[in-house]
């Protein structure tokens, strides 16, 4: 099979520990809850998401707020296929910009193509790739990033909304060959909606995601296209990607400067606002934005670097204690073990370490729990 096309690297420094979304998304799943009836902003609210972010299409939200709101999802709403559901009301207005390009395109091939090349716009949490087969073009996309369940809503999501904007651009197109998943069946009736939705068979725990269509289609006129106007729109588009690549996020920056501040102490919001060029206002409100705080990331970097160090095995805790900002081993010691469920010590066993050497301090006592 030889690959057509690939979704570039992402162009993001540090995109491997920080994963986003397209407000997009976002926007997408709190309209889907409007129409179940739902009070949208109650949900937003519950997964600690500020509602001002929903005004910036162009924007990006961190992967872990989209998640938390869709953990609530499932677990109050009797959908069998969340992703899929979210997906069938999908038109090319629905992605901004990409959307046009979308409706620009002069043929299958070329929405396809661009679907892939694109990909970037929307998250950094999956992988898009075009393979052409024997008679067969093979459309995959894979979650890189979150939990089993949200890569699970995430698939049903992305092949649901590459078929429901191929059928709104070209609604005489035949049905697929066949789609797949690697998720497995949650109940009875999940491969029917399956393939209810996308007409064709349905394949069920295999080794990609994917959309397999007749080669042929490829060259099918789509009933909207414009050369000169999809020019323009891709212009816009590569501007859109390279100013995610030459601009890191809010997330990477406040993480950037918390561990440059650690070893002299535990970090302070204003000064590290400073250091990035905000007001502590502005700083504590777009870090709500991508539905996180100050603290949590505090949290995030510190219990990254404990876990890192403890594994190695080489540096004592209360050597570790100071380069992360705490005022004793003992205050470190009750912080990772409330972060992590384990005792500094029997993490580094768990990890296979070996003791370190000069161990400032014993850091399991009872006492400290």
């Amino acid at each position: 099979m030889t690959l057509l096309l690939d979704t570039p690297p992402d162009p993001v420094p540090g995109a491997a520990e920080t994963h986003w979304v397209s407000i997009r998304h976002l926007q997408r799943a709190v309209a889907y809850l409007g129409a179940q009836g739902l009070d949208s902003a109650a949900w937003l609210a519950r997964a600690g998401i500020a509602p001002e972010c929903l005004h910036n299409g162009d924007g990006k939200i961190g992967l872990g707020a989209l998640e938390r709101l869709l953990a609530i999802a499932m677990q109050e709403l009797d959908v069998p296929c969340l992703g899929l559901d979210m997906a069938r009301s999908i038109t090319p207005a629905s992605f901004g910009v990409l959307g046009h390009l979308f409706q620009a395109s002069s043929n299958l091939g070329d929405l396809l193509a661009s679907m892939v090349r694109f990909n970037g716009l929307m998250s950094n949490v999956g992988r898009s790739r075009m393979h052409l087969g024997p008679g067969t073009v093979t459309m995959s996309w894979d979650c890189l990033a979150g939990g089993p369940a949200f890569r699970r809503v995430s698939a049903e999501f992305i092949l649901g909304a590459c078929s429901a904007m191929t059928r709104a651009l070209a609604p005489d197109l035949p049905q697929p060959v066949v789609v797949r998943f690697r998720h497995a069946a949650q109940d009875a009736r999940t491969r029917a909606l399956l393939e209810h939705h996308f007409d064709c068979p349905v394949h069920l725990q295999q080794p990609d995601n994917a959309i397999v269509i007749h080669a042929s289609l490829l060259k099918r006129r789509l009933p909207h296209g414009d050369t000169e106007l999809k020019a323009l729109l891709e212009q816009h588009a590569h501007a859109l990607l390279a100013s995610r690549a030459e601009r890191p996020s809010v997330l990477e920056d406040t993480r950037r400067q918390i561990r440059l501040a650690l070893p002299r102490g535990a970090p302070v919001r204003h000064e590290i606002a400073r250091r990035m060029g905000l007001s502590e206002s502005t700083l504590h409100r777009r870090l709500q934005q991508e539905g996180t705080t100050f603290q949590a990331q505090v949290d995030t970097v510190r219990l990254q670097l404990a876990t890192q160090t403890l594994a190695q095995g080489k540096a004592g805790t209360g050597t570790i204690a100071g380069r992360l900002g705490f005022s004793s081993p003992q205050v470190f010691a009750r912080w990772f073990r409330r972060q992590a469920g384990l005792t500094p010590g029997q993490y580094r066993q768990q990890a296979g370490a070996a003791p370190a050497v000069a161990q400032d301090v014993q850091l399991d006592d009872p006492a400290l729990s």
